[in-house]
């Protein structure tokens, strides 16, 4: 192989092993089982199962930890253990939305178009006549995605849930638009699709909702707080179970207790000793882009949790890119 190929095709598996350092959500299975690492002592999410199992249909759970605890790894092996029972959607206020610029009404939002993307996926509504109308109006009006019959209704939906999606994350002014549209003094209309969407869902599949909102904790705190005073009970009106990850100065605010049914909180991961920070990073690499050697001095820094231990190998990998 020559030096030119041999360069980009290094650059290609470093660039990959960087991306997979990143991964958040877990969208399949063998993701999940490839990249994670168990870990034994946590018996807060056993309790965390139970509650979603056991509980009424609309708790509300917050689930806190340090920042680089594991919380976003264990919210995903909280949804790969229930998604066979009930219907879990994964939101993430980094991933999906601009951090900078977020808002309530943008997740109820993504909490619609995940629901109806499942409807429209299942067929379901398409066999509720009304429920199709009330979308299209609802689609046409509020978020400016009118109906032409040039394409089917299939498409027009999934096109639209899409355009959703994107907008919301990357176009400022149609995002505010959009929320000053959805505001009302009364109980909005997009509140009343979201609870209706959960009912035909339950009383059609026989499954329940589980909304999980995660990276909170990617806001600054005194901007999270005041997101939390203003916004709390708009954004747990929806009629489902819904878990929201935050970071753990939360759960030690009594005016959350009143809030949250349930608050669980996480413990630092504890990895000393027992190589759990090495299989983090070898589940994603292997000894040609990173040697054992340069794996030992990484874990030798003592980094303080996950978020630092990954920090620390992009470093390395940014470093091997450069050389090459």
């Amino acid at each position: 192989m020559d030096s030119s190929r041999y360069r980009k095709n290094r650059q290609e598996k470093i660039q990959n092993v960087y991306k997979l350092l990143g991964i958040n959500y877990f969208e399949q299975a063998k993701d999940f089982k490839q990249y994670y690492v168990p870990r034994d002592d946590l018996s807060e999410l056993d309790d965390l199962i139970a509650l979603l199992k056991n509980g009424k249909r609309n708790v509300k759970i917050l689930f806190s930890g340090n920042n680089g605890a594991g919380v976003t790894a264990e919210m995903n092996r909280l949804i790969f253990r229930l998604k066979r029972t009930h219907y879990t959607f994964y939101i993430s206020a980094f991933q999906d939305l601009n951090i900078f610029d977020i808002d309530y009404r943008d997740l109820l939002s993504l909490i619609f178009v995940n629901l109806l993307e499942k409807l429209v996926k299942s067929s379901i509504i398409f066999k509720q006549l009304d429920a199709c109308e009330i979308v299209i109006d609802f689609l046409s009006d509020v978020y400016e995605l009118p109906y032409t019959t040039s394409i089917s209704l299939n498409n027009y939906l999934l096109q639209s849930i899409n355009k959703i999606r994107e907008k919301l994350k990357l176009d400022e002014k149609w995002r505010h638009k959009i929320r000053e549209k959805l505001f009302t003094p009364f109980r909005s209309p997009l509140l009343k699709l979201i609870d209706l969407y959960i009912y035909i869902l339950l009383s059609k599949r026989k499954r329940m909702v589980i909304v999980c909102i995660d990276d909170f904790s990617k806001l600054e705190i005194n901007k999270l707080e005041k997101f939390f005073n203003s916004y709390i009970y708009d954004l747990l009106e929806p009629n489902c179970k819904m878990v929201l990850a935050a970071p753990s100065e939360f759960a030690h605010n009594p005016a959350y207790h009143k809030i949250f049914e349930h608050i669980i909180t996480i413990p630092e991961l504890n990895y000393k000793n027992n190589g759990t920070l090495e299989e983090i990073i070898r589940r994603r690499t292997d000894n040609e882009i990173l040697s054992d050697e340069e794996l030992n001095e990484i874990v030798e820094t003592n980094p303080k949790n996950i978020n630092e231990l990954i920090t620390i190998t992009k470093q390395i990998l940014n470093t091997k890119m450069q050389n090459l």
